[in-house]
């Protein structure tokens, strides 16, 4: 009997230095993506080619306590094609989607769309009081200055990562 404890003990440790081995790799793979994901350079999923497509300048205008937030960017057409941005996530809201705020009888409203188009050799600032990603249920407290990493996807398939820096109200662009 004891040598069935002693064979079953060292098997316990030979998982447990696996587990250990296996969290150490998961941190590490976890890290290379977040670095990735912080960088300037989006990364592309299945669809057309992202040398046309480049955002400048993305944030979220931060508010407290699980208020709805406001994602901000420029994105900007330098191919001879026109790109849709069709749809938008993140990990860190449950619910991300393309709204524009609209002037009706005095009264300025916001509305959900199903895409925007950018024409070939051009530019669409995504602002307040314009089109702009709404960020609504977040997941965790966000915080002031950290970057949160929203997914655009477009019409041809393609989609880009890119970190939004999280700006307080009044911090501006």
């Amino acid at each position: 009997m004891l040598p069935i404890a002693m064979h079953s003990d060292s098997s316990h440790r030979g998982r447990s230095s696996w587990f250990a081995a296996a969290s150490a790799l998961l941190w590490w793979a976890s890290l290379l993506s977040w670095a990735s994901l912080t960088s300037a350079t989006p990364t592309a999923g299945p669809g057309a080619a992202l040398s046309s497509i480049r955002v400048d300048d993305p944030w979220i205008r931060w508010l407290p306590a699980g208020v709805p937030a406001a994602g901000y960017f420029t994105l900007i057409n330098t191919g001879d094609t026109s790109v849709a941005l069709i749809a938008a996530a993140s990990a860190d809201f449950r619910d991300v989607s393309i709204h524009r705020s609209v002037e009706r009888g005095g009264v300025m409203q916001m509305e959900e769309i199903s895409e925007v188009i950018v024409d070939p050799r051009s530019r669409l600032e995504l602002a307040a009081k314009g089109y702009h990603l709404m960020l609504m249920n977040p997941v965790r407290p966000i915080e002031s200055e950290k970057r949160i990493p929203i997914t655009l996807r477009f019409r041809d398939g393609t989609s880009l990562t890119v970190p939004f820096e999280v700006r307080k109200p009044g911090a501006g662009s």
